[in-house]
């Protein structure tokens, strides 16, 4: 079943996000990684959202630990998001 997942990253800039898709060979508007159906990022006042629609929680879990994680270092996020779960009705 396909989940929506919600990530709020206080103190993160929609550029840093961007850098850390680039070096993950992503470009905007492209296809989403492996069990990635869509997303789309947000400045906000603090910093930024993240709504994806994943195929399930598993495989965004597997895409963060060990793609999106260690990349996001490189760029100098620190700081771990909120993340929320919601289930997706079709």
């Amino acid at each position: 079943m396909a989940v929506g997942v919600v990530l709020e990253f206080d103190g993160v800039t929609v550029e840093q996000y961007d850098r850390v898709m680039e070096l993950l060979g992503a470009a905007a508007g492209g296809p989403m990684p492996e069990g990635g159906l869509f997303g789309w990022v947000i400045a906000t006042e603090n910093g930024i959202r993240v709504a994806e629609v994943w195929e399930s929680v598993e495989a965004f879990r597997r895409f963060s630990a060990e793609r999106f994680g260690p990349k996001a270092g490189e760029v100098g996020i620190a700081v771990a998001p909120r993340i929320s779960f919601r289930d997706i009705h079709c």
